[in-house]
């Protein structure tokens, strides 16, 4: 049985991802990021594609959107 492939992410883009998702987690205002702050964060550190989109059911569909940038 084959599964599908998911995008790959290097330990500096998975480095970057926690820096910008947890930066703010101490502060009493504190919030999850918004479907559009998602795709900025993620674009930032070149994570593109159908898979990253908050709004997209590309993983829960069974069809990986492609890889990730740089």
């Amino acid at each position: 049985m084959r599964y599908p492939l998911r995008p790959l992410v290097t330990m500096e883009q998975l480095w970057e991802l926690a820096r910008e998702w947890y930066s703010t987690r101490l502060q009493p205002d504190s919030r999850r990021p918004q479907p559009a702050e998602m795709r900025k964060i993620f674009g930032r550190i070149g994570l593109v594609g159908e898979f990253w989109d908050p709004q997209s059911d590309a993983f829960g569909g069974g069809t990986a959107g492609a890889g990730t940038g740089g």
